[in-house]
C-alpha cells in the first residue's frame, strides 16, 4: 500500500487546529482564552486547562452558539457572551487592566474581525494561535500582519492553516 499525503478530505477541516492548539496549552502555565467556542476547541481547553488547574475563557458573539457549550462552565472555564458582533471592540472595551493571556486562540466571527482582534491580542497575550490562516483564506483578509511579529510558525499538514505568532518567545514547535 502506498501512503499518500494527507489532505485536507482527511481530516475535519474545523478540526485541524487542535494538535497545534494542544501543543501551545501544554507548553505554557497561565491562563487561556479563546475567541470562537467550537466543537473542538472547546472541549480541547476546557479539559486540558481542568486538568492543570488553570483558567479557561470561551468569549463568543452568538448567543444560541455559547449556551451550547454552557455545560463545560465550571471553576477554571468562564464564558463572556457579547452582543457587539465584533469580538475585538468587546475586548478592548472590557478587558481587565493588567490581564495577560499564555495562550489566546482565535477562530471568532465574523471573519473579517480576526486580524484585528489578532493585533489587540499582540499586547495581551504570550501566545496567539489562529486558525484558518492559510495564505489563500482570502475572506479574512490576513495581509502581512503574521509577519510583523517577532516569532511565527505556520501548520497546515491537511491543508487548512494554523498560525502560531509571538512577540514574547518562540514557540518550540
Amino acid at each position: 500500500m502506498q501512503l499518500q499525503m494527507p489532505t485536507i478530505s482527511q481530516m475535519n477541516a474545523n478540526a485541524t487546529h487542535c494538535g497545534v492548539l494542544a501543543a501551545m496549552i501544554a507548553k505554557t502555565t497561565g491562563a487561556v482564552i479563546e475567541f470562537g467556542a467550537g466543537h473542538y476547541s472547546t472541549p480541547i481547553l476546557h479539559y486540558m486547562c481542568k486538568a492543570m488547574g488553570r483558567p479557561a475563557t470561551s468569549v463568543e458573539t452568538n448567543r444560541q452558539w455559547m449556551d451550547y457549550f454552557k455545560h463545560f462552565e465550571s471553576e477554571h472555564h468562564s464564558f463572556v457572551c457579547t452582543n457587539n458582533r465584533l469580538i475585538s471592540d468587546h475586548f478592548v472595551e472590557t478587558v481587565p487592566e493588567g490581564a495577560m493571556w499564555d495562550v489566546a486562540f482565535v477562530d471568532n466571527g465574523p471573519e473579517t474581525d480576526r486580524p484585528k482582534c489578532v493585533e489587540i491580542l499582540r499586547n495581551y497575550a504570550k501566545f496567539i494561535v489562529i486558525h484558518d490562516s492559510e495564505p489563500q483564506a482570502v475572506a479574512y483578509n490576513w495581509g502581512g500582519i503574521f509577519d510583523t511579529f517577532k516569532h511565527k510558525f505556520y501548520w497546515d499538514f491537511y491543508g487548512n492553516g494554523t498560525t502560531v505568532v509571538s512577540d514574547v518567545e518562540e514557540m518550540g514547535l
